[in-house]
């Protein structure tokens, strides 16, 4: 039985051809994805090098189907056909490695394949049993309620995709939560892309129970995995490294975040100060001295370790400062800085030749649609508001 449905077409078929080109596109991208060059995401692009280099067997066991040549490759279905239960793994994996300064090693990941090695393991020995013995383990089965044993199987399958899901956009969101405390242009390292992809594979097991009741619509389906690999491409080997820092940076990041996820204390058991009364009000001069005299803020790639070296501090400790003396996290700070200092331009009538694009730019942001909604949080009004009631004013 095919992952995707059996539809009923020719082999020359508009559907067969895009399932080969699906599969085509799955292993190109997957095999850049490997073999890119850098350290930029490396686990997590050679994790998310898996689950396509996966889907592609999919849709080789679809194709197959396709052009029933799975007849003359006896029990190559089923060795392909369960790949669907290392999708979700894979995935998951992948958005972990992106979402965490110092991913799990190699073999703690592999317990995620548990149910998938096991699978494959019984379709390997059913490929090598002789024409007698498969008959009369049909025999067997004939017995039992096979039917039964099949949706058994397909609701495994579904939930556990969906469970992945969860935890992968779980993974996602406390991403997007937390990456305001070591990065100042959060929007090109928030992983956006992953929680659409998200969606998409939500979509797809929702198109893939339909398939299973309604085979004919199969067809109409595969020009949207079609689509679904060109997205995922661009936007996987274009995504900038989301920890772009030293390996004692990254360690330090990793337990700034953990200690902001983990639980507060009691009342009666305050966290210890890393910074004695005396050295957080100097610590705090140099780095109101940073903002205000040398304008740090300008700079759209600014981030904690690059702030805690100008300040000659360590991250922890900078951290502490932002979080615990000042109740802001690095985003926060760095931001309303900038949120000044576009005010400043937008009211310097020397900076009138500048569009609200311009404004964004020279004040630090990296992203007029992120000034806009920064601004407009911060004031109520939008830059460009601001700007025209000013002007009104003078």
């Amino acid at each position: 039985m095919s992952t995707f449905g059996d539809p009923e077409h020719s082999a020359v078929s508009m559907a067969s051809l895009l399932h080969l080109f699906t599969a085509g596109s799955l292993l190109l991208t997957a095999f850049l994805l490997f073999t890119r060059p850098g350290n930029s995401n490396r686990v997590a692009n050679r994790w998310m090098a898996v689950f396509l280099f996966i889907l592609c067997l999919i849709f080789m066991d679809e194709t197959l189907t396709i052009l029933e040549l799975n007849q003359e490759l006896p029990g190559i279905n089923d060795v392909l056909g369960v790949c669907i239960l290392a999708v979700g793994p894979a995935y998951y994996l992948s958005v972990y490695a992106y979402t965490h300064p110092q991913p799990n090693g190699l073999r703690a990941s592999l317990l995620h394949f548990l149910p998938f090695l096991l699978f494959l393991a019984i379709a390997l020995v059913l490929m090598l049993l002789s024409e007698e013995q498969l008959n009369a383990l049909k025999q067997q089965l004939r017995k039992t309620n096979t039917a039964l044993i099949g949706a058994v199987i397909i609701i495994l399958n579904i939930s556990q995709l969906i469970a992945y899901c969860f935890f992968s956009l779980h993974l996602i969101n406390r991403h997007q939560r937390t990456i305001a405390l070591f990065a100042s242009s959060p929007d090109s390292v928030d992983l956006s892309w992953l929680k659409y992809l998200v969606y998409c594979v939500f979509f797809m097991v929702v198109v893939w129970v339909f398939i299973l009741i309604f085979p004919k619509i199969d067809p109409y389906t595969t020009v949207f995995y079609f689509a679904s690999v060109y997205y995922v491409a661009y936007y996987a080997l274009n995504q900038p490294d989301v920890f772009p820092f030293s390996e004692a940076d990254k360690t330090a990041i990793a337990e700034v975040i953990e200690e902001v996820n983990s639980p507060l204390p009691a009342e009666d058991e305050p966290r210890k100060a890393l910074l004695t009364p005396a050295e957080l009000q100097e610590a705090k001069a140099r780095l109101i001295a940073s903002m205000v005299v040398d304008k740090l803020y300008l700079d759209n790639e600014l981030t904690l370790p690059k702030l805690a070296e100008v300040t000659q501090l360590s991250i922890h400790k900078l951290s502490f400062l932002l979080n615990s003396d000042l109740g802001l996290n690095f985003y926060q700070f760095v931001n309303g800085y900038r949120i000044e200092e576009a005010k400043r331009l937008l009211t310097d009538p020397k900076m009138g030749h500048l569009s609200i694009e311009g404004i964004a730019y020279e004040a630090g942001f990296n992203s007029k649609t992120v000034f806009n909604t920064s601004f407009r949080k911060a004031t109520g009004q939008s830059p460009s508001g601001y700007r025209s009631q000013w002007l009104a004013l003078a």
